[in-house]
């Protein structure tokens, strides 16, 4: 693990506005845009920032000391109105000349991304949304989807150079600035309302997201979520969903003028039946799994899926009073890809992707993550370990319920019997 006063520092998300307005004469730019309202003045002002102009100059028809004590309330109107634009700037100046019933404003402006590279990040948005999110998903479904491409895909830059979006999604690295910036335009592509939170983590400058699903607001740190070193295919929940009150805990705060997120997301929100993502053209789009009977016998390496033979190498076995069957063997039987159960060794983390849900366990914990939710276990969750195999095993009601798989237990036969009906057409 870095430093953390360098990992955060580095992070900080501010636009730096200087104003050096003065009444002088100094040289006009050529043919400068016209306003002659401050409305026009800042739709004016708003394009040339838009298109990431560096050096413009913008005529005002009307009073030089009225526009000139008014250029920063147009400027912060701009920056509350459009928060990736503001978080796009490095730094802006403007110089005002003052002549009878006209001014003359030269901004010079710095951004942390070109137009080219801005045309990219929002082509890129539009092309990973769209392989994300489909019509049936839930907002939060839609929100957790956009969280993890982010985790899976950026990694910290330990440089602290990488404070933009197009870092993040061009280089795969950046910043918290980075992280957060570009969670607001994939959000926001997904449709789902969010802001740009600022302010320090930990006692270092930071920032992340508040994002509204259902009509309430949740504090999400996409940054905090990925820590250093990057795990590839590593997702963490710990900060996903939160409330002001845990934020606070996590030693969060924050400047930004934000509405209040009272609650975190809560386990009966959990979203169970919309996939991760579209299917693609000409395939199904039942979700995996579906249309499986799958049985396991206490103390029997082999298990039947749909009626035919199946064979594992870790035999589901009674401990603690629990009948334990081992993660991957469930998940795999009901059509779980192996990119798709991913294993650190290192946090002795096992990490499941089944019909939009996200599911951990971590051995020796006596709870699970259910799309970031902690779900209480009575009894650890067990890592049996021989020379032949390593598996993270479940107590069975507790892994099919967080898959969505109705179960039963057969006491005098000793099976567990796991099903996940053919979806109605």
């Amino acid at each position: 693990m870095i430093d953390k006063l360098k990992r955060y520092a580095a992070g900080m998300l501010a636009v730096s506005t200087v104003f050096t307005g003065s009444i002088a004469t100094v040289a006009q730019a050529a043919t400068p845009g016209t306003a002659s309202s401050l409305q026009e003045l800042e739709n004016s002002l708003l394009a040339h920032f838009t298109q990431r102009d560096a050096d413009f100059t913008l005529m005002y028809a009307g009073n030089p000391a009225y526009v000139i004590n008014k250029i920063n309330d147009i400027t912060k109107d701009i920056e509350t109105s459009d928060p990736y634009l503001a978080y796009s700037m490095q730094s802006w100046q403007v110089k005002a000349v003052g002549y009878s019933g006209q001014a003359y404003l030269t901004f010079s402006a710095k951004y942390w991304d070109t137009k080219d590279q801005e045309n990219y990040v929002a082509s890129k948005v539009r092309e990973i949304v769209a392989s994300l999110i489909n019509p049936q998903m839930t907002e939060e479904q839609k929100v957790k989807a956009i969280h993890d491409y982010i985790v899976k895909h950026v990694a910290y830059d330990q440089t602290y150079t990488k404070y933009s979006p197009y870092n993040a999604l061009a280089e795969g690295t950046a910043v918290c600035q980075g992280y957060a910036m570009l969670a607001y335009k994939m959000l926001s592509e997904a449709g789902i309302e969010n802001l740009i939170m600022t302010g320090d983590a930990d006692g270092e400058p930071h920032g992340w997201n508040l994002v509204k699903i259902n009509g309430n607001w949740y504090h999400m740190d996409t940054t905090w979520d990925d820590p250093v070193p990057d795990v590839p295919g590593r997702v963490s929940y710990k900060y996903y969903l939160l409330s002001d009150a845990q934020m606070k805990q996590a030693k969060h705060t924050w400047t930004t003028n934000a509405p209040a997120a009272p609650s975190a997301f809560q386990e009966s929100q959990i979203a169970t039946s919309a996939p991760a993502a579209p299917a693609a053209a000409g395939t199904s789009t039942a979700p995996v799994g579906t249309g499986k009977t799958v049985m396991f016998k206490l103390g029997s390496n082999s298990y039947q899926v749909n009626g035919l033979k199946q064979m594992m190498d870790t035999a589901p076995l009674l401990k603690n009073d629990r009948v334990y069957i081992p993660i991957r063997f469930i998940a795999s039987a009901f059509g779980v890809r192996d990119q798709d159960i991913m294993w650190d060794d290192k946090s002795q983390t096992v990490t499941i992707q089944f019909n939009g849900r996200m599911i951990q366990a971590v051995a020796g914990a006596k709870s699970m993550l259910v799309n970031g939710i902690t779900i209480p276990i009575p009894v650890p969750v067990l890592r049996n370990q021989r020379e032949t195999n390593n598996r993270l095993m479940l107590p069975y009601r507790y892994i099919c319920n967080a898959m969505g798989i109705d179960v039963t237990w057969n006491a005098a036969a000793g099976e567990v019997v796991a099903n996940l009906p053919a979806q109605k057409s």
